[in-house]
């Protein structure tokens, strides 16, 4: 489990309810809520059926210009047919046009259900750029995604291993007054983008935390209790 430390914006462990390291407010949305039945780490983590979200309005800490950050989780995705869905992001849609609304940034995975992490400028799904995975985010099975930017190149990373990098030359985060930042679909869910499945250990951070591939944490500190049948860590 990750610790805030002086480059940390974000770190929710969702294994009390759901709280934010930083002291950040995140809202509930559509009884979003974190859920014993399954985790990574700890005890619990985020569980969305669909058209379930959270939002902060603290869009200020998120506003990362054309500097460097990193948005990172563990995912445990379930077999879901939305075109997009969304993980994290400072992007709202416009329920009008199913445009984005606001200069931020989308992380979260694609149609293709590999992974993506990018940005929206000039309220314009036609002025972006993005990165996206290679290999598919498997159903059922934890899996960690990491989305950095470093100077002008987007880096797209699958259990430590990097799958794509892209150029974002003039492409910035700066949400405006409209934006939330939501973690599982965008506010409004007018383009279709909820995420269903579980999410742990989710961390935004103001700086590259990774350029080159990086070792995957494990879980630390498991006492094995014997059942009927199975052993629970």
């Amino acid at each position: 489990m990750y610790e805030v430390d002086e480059y940390t914006v974000s770190l929710l462990h969702f294994d009390n309810g759901i709280k934010d390291e930083t002291g950040k407010i995140w809202t509930a949305n559509g009884g979003a809520t974190a859920s014993t039945a399954d985790n990574n780490f700890g005890k619990s983590a985020l569980y969305l059926k669909g058209k379930q979200y959270l939002s902060s309005s603290n869009k200020g800490d998120f506003s990362f210009g054309t500097g460097d950050f990193t948005v990172e989780c563990w995912v445990k995705r379930e077999a879901y047919s939305n075109i997009h869905q969304n993980l994290c992001s400072t992007t709202s849609d416009n329920a009008a046009t199913g445009n984005p609304v606001g200069y931020g940034f989308y992380f979260g995975l694609g149609k293709d259900f590999k992974g993506g992490f990018g940005f929206y400028n000039n309220n314009s799904i036609n002025s972006s750029v993005g990165v996206s995975g290679t290999t598919v985010i498997p159903v059922g099975e934890w899996i960690h995604i990491a989305g950095v930017r470093h100077n002008n190149t987007l880096y797209l990373f699958k259990n430590g291993i990097l799958e794509n990098t892209a150029d974002c030359t003039g492409f910035s985060v700066n949400p405006n007054s409209a934006t939330l930042v939501n973690i599982g679909a965008y506010a409004n869910d007018a383009w279709g983008n909820a995420y269903r499945g579980y999410i742990d250990e989710l961390r935004i951070s103001n700086i590259a935390r990774w350029t080159a591939e990086f070792g995957i944490e494990a879980p630390t500190n498991l006492t094995a209790t014997a059942g009927d049948s199975q052993v629970t860590l």
